[in-house]
């Protein structure tokens, strides 16, 4: 019985731990791709470190964790489309996740409250 319990407990662990437990996220120096390669990146890793130089302090690295879609997202955030550069473009369009406005009600916000 106790093996019962330790394999229950295990599979419980695996399960909260997520698919996503113990694989390491990749990095890229964003400037040194193509906007269509970041995307394809993006598409076959769900999720990336896309690091490049600010645009307002010479010589500041930026960089974020971005995604494929909401689904990479955590509970409590939410996707916005930002803008990084790339190669071949300064305005490559991807998604990042943000913290999600707790007071937001989308569609379901009562009229003059937005």
């Amino acid at each position: 019985m106790p093996s019962l319990i330790k394999t229950v407990l295990a599979l419980l662990f695996l399960m909260i731990a997520g698919p996503t437990a113990g694989f390491a996220i990749e990095r890229y120096e964003s400037t040194h791709y193509t906007c269509s390669d970041l995307h394809q990146i993006l598409q076959q890793q769900g999720a990336a470190i896309l690091r490049y130089p600010s645009s307002h302090v010479p010589g500041l690295p930026l960089y974020d964790r971005y995604v494929r879609g909401d689904m990479q997202c955590g509970f409590s955030k939410t996707l916005e489309e930002t803008d990084i550069p790339a190669k071949d473009t300064s305005h490559c369009p991807v998604y990042h996740c943000i913290d999600a406005d707790p007071y937001d009600d989308g569609p379901f916000a009562p009229p003059g409250f937005r």
